[in-house]
This record gives C-alpha cells, sequence and structure tokens, in this order.
C-alpha cells in the first residue's frame, strides 16, 4: 500500500477507489505473491482479500 501511494503521490484514499492506483498495488501484491512462492511462504489469493479488506476504510458522511 505505501508504496503505490508515494508513487502515485497520493493518499489511503485514492487506493479505495477503483482507479488505476488501487490496480497497480493489486498487481504489485500479486507479484509478491508469486515471489512468496519461491522463499517457501507461499501467499495466497485470500491473503491478498485480506489485505484488500483493510484498505476500506470506513468514510465519514
Amino acid at each position: 500500500m505505501n508504496q503505490t501511494v508515494a508513487v502515485y503521490e497520493s493518499n489511503y484514499g485514492e487506493i479505495q477507489k477503483k482507479d488505476a492506483p488501487r490496480d497497480t498495488m493489486i498487481a504489485a501484491m500479486r507479484e509478491v505473491m508469486v515471489l512468496s512462492e519461491k522463499e517457501g511462504i507461499n501467499l495466497r489469493e485470500t491473503d491478498l482479500k485480506y489485505w484488500l479488506n483493510l484498505c476500506v476504510f470506513p468514510r465519514s458522511s
């Protein structure tokens, strides 16, 4: 999350929207999933979904 926010010079609100920053964050997470297999950690789609759920913060009205 932090790397994507830094690259887009944005904030956490931007990665909550279905837009390029969020897509970039998900792509980076999927790259890490592939690398994790080589290290024997084996991150899965359930791990990705867990972190995506953390990105959804309640919004003030």
